[in-house]
């Protein structure tokens, strides 16, 4: 499938691929009564100072104790894909999200003379 972009020589090829299944797996059920932060184990890869950086965004008073309590569990379920800086972070799999490519067809740049543009006195 091509599509000519609005300046000519270029056109776009959206490659067409089939649609795969991404496959999540069993999700663990929320917890009726989450662990206090206090009892939380900490790693490298979310610290408790990083969390509570996280907690400190919410709204006071948006949520309930027991909200946020529920909120740091499932953070702390979840802290594999959670980064903080540009180093951590990684890109998609191209199974899921191949590459577009954008390629252009040979032609003779500048058909047309540039617009002269009157000079600033």
């Amino acid at each position: 499938m091509q599509r000519q972009s609005r300046r000519p020589g270029l056109f776009m090829q959206k490659k067409i691929w089939e649609h795969r299944e991404i496959h999540i797996g069993d999700l663990r059920p929320l917890p009726i009564v989450p662990a206090k932060m206090e009892d939380l184990k900490f790693s490298r890869m979310l610290t408790k100072e990083q969390l509570s950086l996280i907690i400190t965004r919410v709204l006071a008073g948006f949520l309930t104790k027991s909200e946020v309590e529920l909120l740091i569990q499932v953070v702390m379920q979840f802290k594999k894909v959670i980064v903080f800086t540009n180093l951590e972070r990684g890109t998609f799999s191209q199974d899921y999200y191949p590459n577009y490519v954008i390629r252009t067809v040979p032609h003779k740049p500048w058909l047309q003379k540039p617009i002269r543009l009157p000079q600033l006195r």
